[in-house]
């Protein structure tokens, strides 16, 4: 080629972000090359876990920066399991959301991405709401009775899904075994079914010669 043509484009603004290493360079470069030609970029780098040591300085910064309550919530997931300890962190952050400035809509995403990332088990998740709920003073700042409403529905919606598939699966994988194919109508019954006509059908296949008398009592 005689020379060379540099295009306009706009500039490009990029930056990895390492959740565990505590210690590593500000900076990383990927090269890549290969028959005399050599692209080489570099980027800056965030330590995450580094910041675990300037907590102060992040909380600080939360009430104004919803993005920083995200990496708080990132380092106490990272630095507790999923036990009492992690529970009270993620009260504390949910009862710090009253005193920062934000508006409603925001304080109800943060609240949810705070339930997303310190998951705990049922029990101590259902510590957690009633916790929050006793103390309306600060649940009133986050969340409508009506979004309280929707919380417990979805999570009791979220069990009962879960039930009705591994129900559905079961009798499904027994009646493949024992007949084969499973026929349209019983597709259709086992769609609309409830868990405990789902269960009563699982014990029917045991003794049913046929696939019609499996579905004889709900």
């Amino acid at each position: 080629m005689p020379g060379t043509v540099l295009a306009a484009h706009p500039a490009i603004l990029s930056c990895a972000i390492l959740l565990d290493r505590e210690e590593g360079p500000d900076t990383e470069t990927f090269r890549h090359g290969g028959f005399g030609d050599k692209l080489v970029f570099s980027f800056p780098v965030v330590n995450l876990a580094q910041w675990r040591h300037r907590m102060a300085k992040l909380k600080a910064m939360a009430p104004t920066n919803p993005f920083v309550v995200v990496v708080l919530a990132q380092l106490e997931y990272r630095a507790t399991a999923p036990d009492a300890t992690r529970l009270v962190s993620k009260l504390r952050l949910a009862r710090s959301f009253k005193q920062w400035n934000y508006d409603e809509a925001t304080r109800k995403m943060l609240l949810r991405i705070l339930d997303g990332l310190l998951l705990l088990p049922e029990p101590l998740e259902d510590q957690f709401i009633e916790t929050l709920e006793q103390e309306d003073s600060v649940m009133m700042q986050q969340l409508t009775s009506a979004d309280r409403v929707l919380l417990r529905r979805e999570k009791a919606a979220g069990l009962k899904e879960g039930k009705l598939e591994g129900a559905s699966t079961l009798l499904e994988t027994q009646l493949q075994r024992k007949f084969g194919s499973i026929p349209d109508w019983a597709a259709a019954r086992i769609a609309q079914a409830d868990v405990e006509s789902l269960r009563q059908w699982a014990l029917n296949v045991l003794d049913a010669e046929r696939i019609e008398l499996v579905f004889e009592n709900p």
